[in-house]
Formats: C-alpha cells, structure tokens, sequence
C-alpha cells in the first residue's frame, strides 16, 4: 500500500510537468535536440532595469550579454552572460564552468585588460533558499521520499568569486563578484563592478547577491526541439519503490531543461512581452542529447 501511495504521487506529479513523457526508447528524432533558443530579458527586475543586450551570430557559442542597472544604486555595472553549456550534471557543469571561468580572468590579466587580480573569496552560492512544500495535483502535500528527491533535482547551486583588481586606464582600484550557474543547459554568468571606494564592501557583497537572486532566475533560456521528448527509462527488475523515484527524479530534472516542441508550447508571445528577446538558432549536428 505504502508503495501504491508513493506511485500514485509520483504520477501525479508527472501531471503537473510541461515534459511529455516515454517510458519506451524512441525512433531516433528527426528534428534537431535544440532547433532554437530564445533568451528571454526581463526590461524590469525588481529595481533593475535592462539598459542594452547584445549578441553576434558570428560568435553564438558565447551567447547572449544583457547589461542592467540598479534604480537604487546607479554605480555598479551588472552584467549577465548567457551561453550554451550542454546535458550535464549540475557538479560537472560548475566545475568545468569555474575552471574556464578562472582561465578568463587571468588571461584578461595576461592581455593587460586589468591588473593586481585578487580572488578575495569563493564559494558556493545557492540560488534560492528551499520553497514551499510541493503538493499533487489534489492538493495533498507529497511525502517526504518524493520531496527530498524533487528538491534534489530542481535545486540549483552555483559558485561564487569575490574579486579586486586594478584598471590600468582608469587608474581605479576595483571591486567585482562573479557567479556562474547551470539552468536551461546553459551557463549563466553574472559580473558586477564598482569602484573600491563607491560601496563598502559588505554593502557591496549584499548588493551583489541579490542582484544575482533576482536576475538568473527571471532571465530564461527556452529551448525550442526534439529535447521537449524525455525518454524515462525504468529498471528491468521491476523495482517499484526504485521505478516510482527514477521516474520524479528524472521527469524534473527534464522539465528544468525548459524544452518545448513549439513557441505555442513555450508561451512564447507571453514571455517576450516587456521583454527582451534574443534567439540563437542551431542545426541537428551543434546540439546533441548528450
């Protein structure tokens, strides 16, 4: 019985997700994992306003670039980097995004861009604090088995580099914070700035942790292509207790990929309004499922 429960919620679940679900292997898709991606831009976060995006068709592997400006505190520079990461788990995807990370600031360093680079501090950085208790489609609060592994799958932690430099051109000593992130099978970096002496540095660090709570979560990567097909596959043993958590596990971690077969799908209309709207289009061979 206790299983019969615990499947049921697992179904129930499943109710709820955008992802349409096989549990047999499909025929190999015709169309493209990711056809097209459309980073979508907030024009207003909370007290942050969207002054410019950018983005060059030539260069799409370093995606999107939004630069926005806090309504409070006009000084420090935020900017947010969207750009394709891939199907990985979120522990890999953060160690190979903080190693290239790395390798950026010193070549930068290298190239003369700054200098008297120092990493002050780093650490982990979770995006949002745990929500509220997730419910079935009938209201019932699910049990805790299903919960700790919904909130494993759909938990995003990033990394987090507190930084000082020198700009040579300006003659200004600067304090900076970076944070990379892996949601939507892509990277998402966050650079603020600001001269040493604009902001105490812990108002500085505070500064920098909401803007980075407010803005990753509201800027979206949705992918457009064959990725909106999850395939579930389940042990031969017919484990039920072992097939009902593989199948929660797995069906949030493909709804966090945030893939959908069409613009309709997606409600794309909706989202792109006070929006800006950045689409980077790939063909079959660029995005593989794994």
């Amino acid at each position: 019985m206790a299983f019969a429960r615990r499947y049921a919620h697992a179904a129930l679940v499943l109710a709820f997700s955008t992802v349409p679900v096989s549990i047999a292997a499909p025929a190999e898709p015709a169309r493209a994992y990711i056809e097209a991606t459309h980073i979508v831009a907030p024009e207003q976060v909370g007290e942050f306003s969207l002054e410019r995006a950018s983005f060059d068709p030539k260069a799409k592997y370093s995606g999107a670039g939004f630069t926005y400006e806090s309504d409070d505190h006009p000084r420090p520079v935020i900017s947010v980097y969207v750009y394709p990461a891939g199907q990985m788990a979120q522990d890999e995807a953060l160690r190979d995004g903080m190693a290239a990370f790395r390798e950026d600031l010193r070549l930068a360093q290298e190239a003369g861009t700054y200098s008297d680079l120092e990493i002050v501090d780093a650490d982990a950085f979770p995006l949002s604090a745990p929500g509220e208790v997730a419910k079935d489609a009938t209201g019932t609060p699910l049990d805790t088995e299903l919960l700790a592994i919904i909130a494993k799958a759909s938990r995003i932690d990033g990394q987090r580099l507190g930084l000082r430099m020198r700009y040579p051109k300006q003659d200004a000593d600067i304090q900076s914070a970076g944070f990379l992130f892996y949601k939507q099978l892509y990277y998402f970096k966050v650079r603020i700035s600001v001269a040493a002496d604009a902001m105490s540095s812990d108002a500085f660090k505070a500064f920098t942790d909401r803007a980075a709570r407010a803005l990753v979560p509201a800027i979206q990567a949705v992918n457009i292509g064959a990725c909106a097909n999850a395939t579930i596959t389940l042990p031969s043993d017919g484990n039920p207790e072992e097939a009902g958590g593989i199948l929660v596990r797995e069906a949030t971690l493909h709804q966090g990929y945030n893939c959908h077969a069409s613009r309709t799908d997606a409600k794309l209309d909706a989202l792109s309004r006070d929006a800006k709207v950045i689409e980077i289009g790939y063909s079959a061979a660029e995005w593989k499922a794994e």
